[in-house]
């Protein structure tokens, strides 16, 4: 006996409506778990930016302080909104350092003979403060100061970053 098949050939074109639902579903599960995932990497990524830019910032200002303290011959002001070097160079004295609207300027004699900011403009200081330790032959300074983002989101932690910065020298001059 010989059997025969008949073999039907249909035309279907495209997907059922039960393919597509479960396509959707996989596809929206995926979605589902990896969308806060790359939420959190970029948040992360936006945290240590913040951060690096504070901690540089502060660090090239207290590095500043510290090269041209060391390099003057005496300090002649200290306060909370200045800070003034006597300097043996002329094109350097005198050396102010001059708080104020949250921004640290310089003026150096004739070599910066205008105010230069030290500090990127995303960075700010709040408070400054400077203590003249000076007697007996010496010239030393204590400095303190906050950096501080300016970033002004209240609700997204990542963006509020601050650093207490302490440090003293003196001249060798």
């Amino acid at each position: 006996m010989i059997m025969k098949f008949k073999i039907c050939k249909t035309n279907s074109m495209g997907f059922t409506l039960i393919e597509l639902i479960l396509y959707v579903a996989l596809v929206s599960m995926m979605l589902s778990t990896l969308i806060p995932f790359a939420l959190n990497v970029i948040e992360g990524g936006v945290k240590v930016g913040v951060e690096q830019e504070v901690y540089s910032q502060a660090r090239y200002l207290s590095e500043r302080f510290k090269k041209e303290i060391r390099d003057a011959s005496a300090v002649t002001t200290c306060n909370g909104t200045t800070l003034v070097l006597a300097n043996t160079d002329s094109t350097r004295n005198p050396t102010t350092f001059s708080f104020a609207s949250d921004t640290i300027t310089i003026t150096s004699g004739t070599s910066i003979p205008s105010a230069t900011r030290l500090h990127s403009i995303d960075t700010s200081v709040n408070p400054f403060n400077c203590q003249n330790f000076s007697g007996a032959g010496t010239n030393n300074v204590q400095v303190t100061f906050t950096m501080s983002d300016n970033y002004t989101s209240t609700t997204r932690q990542e963006y509020n970053e601050s650093l207490n910065i302490q440090f003293s020298a003196e001249t060798r001059e």
